[in-house]
């Protein structure tokens, strides 16, 4: 639900997954997706087959970057749309 709140409001998001498939999330250019080093395969089941806690091997410094990456691409934008309005037409 957040991260369709966030997309809703242009808001820039990093989403941790581990259990669902990427392929099935959208960000449409608000974020980005952060996943464990090495493929998790217990989609969709709140207990990993092999006991893993994938998500536990997603790095506070993966996380960081990710976050980081995602403000500087708003601030990207927010200076091209500064930059198109003083463009006369």
């Amino acid at each position: 639900m957040a991260m369709h709140l966030a997309i809703g409001a242009r808001t820039p998001l990093v989403l941790l997954n581990n259990i669902f498939n990427r392929y099935e999330f959208e960000l449409y250019g608000r974020g980005e997706i952060v996943e464990p080093p090495t493929p998790c395969d217990c989609y969709y089941s709140g207990v990993c087959r092999t006991g893993r806690k994938c998500i536990n091997e997603i790095s506070p410094e993966a996380v960081f970057e990710a976050v980081l990456r995602s403000l500087k691409a708003v601030d990207r934008a927010e200076d091209s749309e500064h930059v198109d309005a003083r463009q006369p037409s």
